[in-house]
């Protein structure tokens, strides 16, 4: 079987990709990563470079001029797909994202060519989220509209837990046997090692990830806010990862006035991986996530992690008792949960026990075995 991933423009899943690659050709050895950059020092799979167009110095800048860029690099390269699936001929085309479908029916049209001009090739697409973050419900009404629209384009959809198979059932009436779940294995930062930290007075906490509303980054300063004094001094706070500028504006000096240590900038893997190894709690005060790629590096700190209450942080956290998660969006439910964490109220060695147990359970092979399994079920 000749099998082709497309993460079409090469930044959502830096680590995602080749990790899955990786994975599958050691199933399967024909396997061709199609993306625009490839982040990755150990490499078993074929790698076919697509376009970059935005130059380095422009990662950080959020520009019209940028966006447009973008745009026309995604389109190109969507033509030049056209033109490897026409000539390789894949059995597979396994799509990660559709970059445009948040906002026009472009891809429908992509993908009808693709169909009608290439019908050896089978076309399969990951969906990370049900919706894209932080829409409307208009933009939502919008998105389901598409949506529906190029659901006639693919043989089978693979998604990350039950919790998500279960809404895309019931927001677009997928029949459930179009759809694999393939877990979503565990980031492992390349040279790591897990570090225990010191026992100290303070228990360090922190946040990372760019924090956009959803987040709720916000939510967690409110919480810290509403501590008692003697819980203040003995908890220190840092939020790591480029943020929402309305959420940054509205919180910024409340952090301030509190002590936390707020990186409101891009931060690389080395300086975001350290900060990870110094804490000693990894919070995730997330409004709503379909899947969080953020959890799943988590985990690999084997460090206690705690996170809303939302499906997929519980479905994700298996083996986690259900009052140690707490209500999203809810700055209360939040600043109990820390004072419980501070009193040793929550068994950190149970957290780290099932932390073990769920870094074998999302395991990268089980996770290219299920999406291997899927090819060859729709095909």
């Amino acid at each position: 079987m000749k099998i082709a991933i497309l993460d079409i423009t090469g930044r959502n899943a830096v680590q995602y990709n080749p990790a899955l690659c990786n994975a599958i050709a050691r199933i399967e050895e024909d396997v061709t990563l199609l993306s625009p950059t490839l982040k990755c020092s150990k490499q078993s799979f074929k790698y076919f470079r697509l376009l970059d167009l935005v130059p380095q110095s422009w990662v950080n800048r959020e520009t019209l001029l940028k966006r447009l860029l973008r745009a026309f690099e995604v389109l190109l390269n969507y033509f030049i797909v056209w033109i490897y699936i026409l000539i390789k001929r894949p059995d597979v085309l396994h799509i990660q994202w559709l970059p445009f479908l948040e906002f026009s029916s472009i891809e429908n049209i992509v993908l009808w060519i693709y169909n009608n001009t290439c019908s050896h090739t089978k076309l399969y697409l990951t969906i990370h989220n049900v919706y894209p973050h932080n829409q409307s419900d208009k933009q939502k009404k919008g998105y389901h509209k598409r949506f529906l629209c190029i659901d006639r384009h693919f043989v089978g959809y693979l998604v990350h837990l039950q919790s998500s198979k279960d809404e895309l059932v019931k927001e677009f009436n997928i029949a459930p046997s179009k759809i694999t779940i393939a877990y979503h294995g565990i980031y492992v930062p390349e040279g790591f090692e897990v570090k225990e930290c010191k026992p100290s007075e303070k228990i360090n906490v922190i946040l990372y990830g760019t924090q956009t509303k959803y987040k709720g980054a916000d939510v967690f300063i409110k919480a810290y806010k509403q501590l008692p004094d003697r819980y203040k001094t003995r908890i220190s706070a840092k939020i790591v990862g480029r943020t929402d500028k309305n959420i940054y504006d509205s919180c910024i000096k409340d952090a301030n006035d509190l002590g936390v240590e707020w990186i409101n900038r891009f931060v690389d893997d080395k300086e975001l991986y350290s900060a990870i190894n110094d804490s000693d709690l990894i919070l995730l005060p997330y409004r709503a996530i379909t899947q969080s790629g953020v959890l799943l590096l988590a985990l690999s700190y084997y460090k206690p992690i705690i996170t809303t209450d939302l499906p997929s942080f519980r479905e994700t956290l298996d083996g986690y008792p259900d009052n140690y998660f707490f209500e999203a969006n809810n700055a209360d439910a939040l600043s109990s949960m820390l004072i419980r964490f501070a009193d040793g109220e929550l068994d950190v060695k149970k957290m780290k026990s099932t932390i073990s147990k769920l870094n074998e359970k999302y395991s990268w092979e089980k996770t290219a075995r299920s999406t291997y399994n899927a090819y060859c079920t729709y095909s």
